[in-house]
């Protein structure tokens, strides 16, 4: 039953993030938003989600008595992520895209909707977004300067968004209803 709420807070989220993409990201702001991919802070509270996220997901391939490492070893991995890595929000950001689009995409097999094939097409752009962005995490900062630099751009980012937006809460409502 978790599933539409999380569609439903996703839906907000995208929308929230709409409105101050469209009001926020412009020329004057660009020295403050590019600076975003690489904060540390964001990007270690962030991280340290997605591997409290990722921990439940490792216990299958560790042996029976192993599990009780599984938390403290992802808090050294945030330790030695915080040391020897570089544009950490970027980089969490990317692994949170990526085990969003992996919960979204395995709930949604199991229910049934009218609009799974669009979704699930979403949900494995985003999962690839976040590849691309895990790979190559420059590519969030030259993003957001594009964003800021031009309105067609700004408008690309605000309208794919706002699909997401939209998709997230009509089926969040749907499958509530349901």
């Amino acid at each position: 039953m978790l599933y539409p709420y999380a569609l439903l807070a996703f839906g907000l989220v995208c929308a929230s993030l709409t409105i101050w993409t469209w009001r926020a990201c412009r020329p004057a702001g660009k020295a403050v938003w590019e600076k975003l991919p690489r904060h540390i802070a964001l990007g270690m509270v962030l991280g340290a989600v997605d591997l409290a996220w990722c921990v439940p997901h490792a216990e299958p391939v560790f042996y029976i008595g192993a599990w009780r490492w599984l938390l403290p070893l992802a808090c050294a991995l945030l330790v030695v992520a915080y040391s020897f890595t570089d544009y950490h929000f970027s980089r969490a950001l990317a692994g949170f895209l990526i085990l969003l689009a992996h919960y979204f995409l395995l709930e949604s097999f199991a229910a049934h909707s009218p609009i799974k094939g669009l979704f699930s097409f979403l949900c494995v752009v985003m999962g690839t977004a976040g590849v691309f962005i895990g790979g190559m995490p420059y590519l969030l900062r030259d993003l957001i300067r594009k964003v800021c630099d031009s309105t067609g751009w700004r408008a690309a980012i605000v309208g794919l968004m706002a699909i997401y937006a939209a998709v997230s809460i009509i089926l969040g409502v749907f499958h509530l209803v349901k």
